[in-house]
């Protein structure tokens, strides 16, 4: 929306508390990540000139800005250049395939694309930006109106297009004062940003440490894959708060921690914990429910460590409101948001009136919970097709099944969830590794199936629907194809990684990733360590093209020669010291 009168304008959004942040403690760490770090004097100056830049770029007031860019300080940067330009910061996670993107960058029609992989970018005439910050001019925050949107954030949707999630200012900046709060933030703190950048917690965590004069810290991607690995940088990079996706966190409380380890607080949620904390574990547990449309938490509870069974989700959080209709939970409240980006039917059947507080609205979630005695929330499940992905998103399996159909060959499809990981079931003469690959470059990692069954027909229930009560549990993963030990140097590398990440004694170059045990987590394991061994930047598709050792070891010594290197993190580090210190001239 446009600002026409300042007297409908706010000066305290977050963005305009970042700036006096910095004016108050100018060489204080703000943010860092493994290439480099900005105090909040450099992060200010920075942000300054992105949001001139963005300005000078034709970007108004109220204008869409998608940013596409890893975990790190140039997310950082970004995010609040863009907030400080009065503009809307689209998150979007560089991980997603060309065709999502395209989706989603239709549906929003940003003025301008901030990214670090324009090769990645689908084909758009939009303004393309890179995160950089050369001297220039600068632009203090601007005022703008509380119902201005602060930002849209993507979830998936139940016919195969993402759904925008319009957040307003007056939502962020309530959500990020109780935020910071509840986790009692401190100048001295040191915030974990573990959050997908795409995800709307990694615009909820830098602003509410930013904004209490914490710093945020950007680990590997592939960390969040090895709890031992999580825990040593934890310890490491001396973090005290984090938040971490729910199947993250529950295995790096199992790992043995250091009695004196810096980490004070870890937040969990975007998934049901099964499990209390063990005593031996020296910090506290906060577990977190909400959902994006309604600012992302909306209750939380300190999990008693050393108890069994299923821990609760905590009371409503200051400005939350949570009722129990029928069983389930409607959600309330300063935070929920304007609604769904272009799709006013979705909105209206979402977002219904509230039964008793004239012109409020309530989110309908489709989740399922009751009041415990002790007056906290109890989640009991789901009411509809949408399930919590790996990665603590929460899936429409429908957009799934949209994806498979896709493929030529499927005549049908349905996905169900089967002991916690996710079966695609299709009709027709189907590849199942080309299908898993073509999948692969419609959907981000953690919504590909883990499984795939074919069958000739789809049970049906009377009404003609399928009967997915009926569908066959998929079959126990073993390999059909004959052992051939690995027998080239690059063969013999590829099989050791596998043989760690799947825990087996042996692998046949011949068996497929995904029929000897195989997901999409581990799979991104693998991934985190083909850095050791690729001479050139490989992607997660082309491990899903390749599901074999002697498929992968030929495609990558066929792509060698003809991949550029990219340019090393040391090369980026140099960059922005160099541009750090024309900023302090």
């Amino acid at each position: 929306m446009r600002v026409s009168s300042v007297a409908q304008t706010v000066a305290h959004t977050v963005a305009h508390t970042v700036h006096r942040v910095a004016a108050e403690r100018p060489e204080t760490l703000a943010a860092a990540d493994d290439s480099g770090q900005l105090s909040y004097r450099e992060l200010d100056v920075a942000a300054g000139r992105l949001a001139a830049r963005l300005r000078a770029e034709g970007v108004d007031h109220g204008d869409m800005v998608a940013v596409v860019l890893d975990r790190g300080v140039d997310l950082v940067v970004a995010q609040v250049a863009i907030l400080r330009a009065g503009a809307t910061i689209v998150p979007l996670d560089p991980v997603n395939p060309p065709a999502r993107l395209g989706r989603m960058l239709d549906r929003a029609a940003p003025r301008a694309i901030i990214t670090g992989h324009p090769d990645r970018l689908p084909t758009t005439d939009t303004r393309v930006l890179t995160a950089d910050w050369p001297p220039g001019e600068t632009l203090e925050p601007v005022p703008v109106h509380p119902d201005q949107l602060a930002y849209v954030t993507y979830t998936s949707g139940s016919t195969g297009e993402p759904k925008g999630v319009m957040i307003t200012h007056r939502s962020l900046t309530a959500t990020v004062a109780w935020s910071r709060d509840l986790l009692g933030l401190q100048p001295a703190d040191r915030n974990g940003m573990t959050a997908s950048p795409g995800f709307d917690v990694s615009v909820l965590d830098t602003f509410t440490a930013l904004t209490a004069g914490a710093s945020v810290h950007a680990p590997d991607g592939a960390l969040l894959t090895s709890p031992a690995d999580l825990r040593n940088w934890l310890r490491d990079k001396e973090i005290t708060v984090t938040f971490l996706p729910t199947p993250v966190a529950e295995p790096l409380l199992e790992v043995d921690w250091e009695p004196d380890c810096p980490l004070r607080l870890l937040q969990v949620g975007g998934a049901v914990l099964h499990r209390h904390p063990r005593d031996a574990v020296p910090f506290q547990v906060l577990n977190l429910y909400g959902v994006t449309e309604v600012g992302v938490w909306s209750t939380g509870g300190l999990v008693e460590p050393g108890l069994t069974g299923t821990p609760s989700v905590g009371r409503p959080v200051d400005g939350a409101e949570v009722l129990v209709l029928d069983g389930e939970v409607f959600l309330g409240g300063v935070g929920v948001a304007r609604g769904y980006l272009g799709r006013p039917g979705l909105t209206a059947d979402r977002f219904v009136p509230h039964p008793s507080v004239p012109g409020a609205r309530l989110y309908r979630t489709g989740d399922r919970a009751a009041w415990g005695p002790g007056g906290e929330l109890e989640f009991t499940g789901r009411t509809d097709h949408q399930v919590q992905g790996s990665g603590g998103v929460r899936i429409e399996l429908g957009e799934i099944e949209a994806a498979l159909v896709t493929y030529p060959a499927v005549g049908q499809a349905a996905v169900t969830v089967h002991e916690g990981r996710i079966v695609g079931y299709v009709t027709g003469e189907v590849d199942v590794d080309e299908l898993r690959a073509h999948v692969a470059d419609q959907l981000p990692r953690y919504m590909v199936p883990d499984d795939f069954v074919v069958l000739e027909r789809f049970p049906l229930t009377p009404t003609g629907k399928i009967d997915r009560m009926g569908l066959p549990a998929p079959k126990g993963r073993t390999s059909s194809a004959p052992f051939e030990p690995p027998s080239t140097p690059l063969q013999r590398q590829l099989a050791r990684i596998w043989q760690d990440v799947l825990g087996v004694d042996r692998v046949s170059v011949h068996d497929s990733f995904f029929d000897i045990g195989g997901n999409s987590m581990s799979l991104v394991r693998v991934f985190g360590h083909l850095t050791t061994i690729a001479s050139h930047e490989v992607t997660l598709v082309e491990l899903y093209q390749f599901p074999t050792i002697a498929g992968f070891a030929e495609h990558l010594e066929a792509t060698t020669e003809a991949q550029a290197p990219q340019r090393n993190r040391d090369n980026r580090a140099r960059l922005r010291r160099t541009r750090l210190e024309e900023s302090r001239g």
